[in-house]
C-alpha cells in the first residue's frame, strides 16, 4: 500500500511518539476523572525540547545546520509521521512546534487532536486545529470557500511536513515572509490571514520560497519542492514514497536505525548535531527555565516556608538554615522568588519532587 513501509513496523513506536505515562482513572480503574478530585490528568514523559527551539537557537547564532544534520532529521520526520499515517491517522498541525527531542529521538507531540484518515470533517469541529504557515492548499481553500465538509487526506499532513523541512535549511518559517508581505498591505491580521488562504489556496500562484532551500542541495530540492510541495494533493507522494525517494533510502539515523553509543565510538563529549548538538544543553537549560511559572495566571496550590541549608552549612546549626517563602506551582513545581535575579524561579521540578524521597533531619 501507498502508505506503508517496512520501517514502520521495524522501528518501535516509542521512539517517535511522546509515550504516555500514566492517566485518570475512575474508582472502578477505569480511564476517566480521578476518583479524588473529579478532574482529567494524562502525565506523558518530560521531553527536552522541540525542534522550533533548536531551529531559533541556530537563528540566533547564525549557525545554518550541515548537511548531514538536516538529512538525519528529514528522515526522523518523515518516519514518526508515516507511521502515524500507517495507524490510518492524520496529525492535521504539523510544524517543527509539535515534534520534541526526548531522549535520543525525534517524537510527535500534540497527537489529541489526530483525525482518522477519509474521515469528513467540519468546517465547525472545535476539535480540528491548524497553523496557517503550514496547512496545505486544499484545507486553506476548505476554510474559505466554507464548504461544509472536507475530507481528510494523509496528503494534508505531506505538505505541512514538507514545509516543516524547508525550515531545516533556513531555519525560520518559509512562508512568514509571504504572510508579512501580505499584511503590510492588509494592515491587520484578520485580513492578511485570509489573503494569505486565498493566496496558498490559489493553484496558479506559484509558491514563495528562499532561495536557500533550491539552492541545498539537488535531491532534497527534488523530494521536498517536486515531490510532497505541490498544490495538487494528487500528485504529492505519501511519507513512505518520500522515505524510497535517493535523498532517503540508505540513511541511517543514530537513536532510531542504529545505537547513538556505536555511532560515536569515541568519548562523546555532546550530542549528534540532528540531536541539538552543543546547543543542547542550553536548549533544555532555557526550556526549564520556561517552566518557571507558565501558569502564571492560576494560583499556586500551596504556600510556605522553606529552611534551606546554605553551602556546606552544618545541619546541626540553626544559623546555617536560611528562609525561604516557597510555593507548589499549579503544574507542581516547588519555585521560590530570586533576589539575585529577581525572578520567579524552579527550585525543584514536578518530575523531581515525584520521584524525591523524604528524611527527617533533626535541628
Amino acid at each position: 500500500m501507498v502508505l506503508r513501509h517496512e520501517y514502520f513496523w521495524s522501528i518501535d513506536p516509542k521512539k517517535c511518539f511522546l509515550e504516555l505515562v500514566d492517566y485518570s482513572k475512575e474508582a472502578d480503574g477505569t480511564a476517566g476523572p480521578d476518583a479524588t478530585d473529579g478532574s482529567m490528568y494524562v502525565i506523558t514523559e518530560i521531553a527536552d525540547y522541540s525542534l522550533k527551539d533548536y531551529l531559533t537557537e541556530r537563528l540566533n547564532e547564525k549557525k545554518p545546520m550541515s548537511a548531514k544534520a538536516v538529512q538525519l532529521l528529514c528522515k526522523s520526520f518523515l518516519i514518526a509521521m508515516g507511521m502515524l499515517h500507517a495507524k490510518g491517522l492524520a496529525h492535521l498541525d504539523m510544524k517543527p512546534e509539535n515534534i520534541m527531542r526526548a531522549g535520543d529521538t525525534w517524537k510527535i507531540i500534540d497527537v489529541d487532536g489526530c483525525t482518522p484518515l477519509n474521515k469528513k470533517v467540519s468546517i465547525n469541529d472545535s476539535t480540528i486545529s491548524f497553523s496557517p504557515c503550514y496547512c496545505a492548499p486544499e484545507w486553506a481553500n476548505f476554510l474559505i470557500e466554507e464548504g461544509e465538509y472536507c475530507r481528510i487526506g494523509h496528503q494534508l499532513d505531506v505538505w505541512s511536513v514538507g514545509v516543516s523541512l524547508c525550515e531545516l535549511v533556513t531555519l525560520d518559517a518559509v512562508l512568514k515572509p509571504k504572510y508579512m508581505q501580505i499584511f503590510k498591505n492588509a494592515g491587520s491580521h484578520r485580513k492578511a490571514g485570509f489573503m494569505f488562504l486565498q493566496w496558498l489556496a490559489d493553484p496558479s500562484k506559484a509558491l514563495s520560497m528562499s532561495k536557500k532551500v533550491a539552492e541545498h542541495s539537488s535531491q532534497f530540492t527534488d523530494l521536498v519542492l517536486s515531490r510532497m510541495l505541490t498544490k495538487k494533493p494528487s500528485e504529492r507522494w505519501s511519507l513512505a514514497q518520500c522515505l524510497r525517494h535517493d535523498y532517503m533510502r540508505s540513511v541511517e539515523v543514530p537513536g532510531l536505525h542504529i545505537d547513538i553509543q556505536d555511532e560515536h565510538k569515541e568519548e562523546k563529549v555532546h550530542d549528534p548535531e540532528h540531536l541539538g548538538g552543543r546547543l543542547s544543553l542550553d536548549l533544555k537549560e532555557k526550556r526549564l527555565l520556561r517552566a518557571q511559572e507558565s501558569t502564571k495566571d492560576k494560583p499556586p496550590l500551596m504556600k510556605s516556608i522553606l529552611h534551606k541549608l546554605h553551602h556546606d552549612g552544618d545541619p546541626g546549626k540553626t544559623t546555617d538554615w536560611q528562609k525561604r517563602d516557597v510555593w507548589l506551582s499549579a503544574e507542581g513545581c516547588l519555585c521560590y522568588f530570586s533576589p539575585k535575579t529577581l525572578k520567579k524561579l524552579v527550585l525543584i521540578t514536578h518530575e523531581q519532587l515525584a520521584a524525591s524521597r523524604m528524611s527527617e533531619v533533626e535541628v
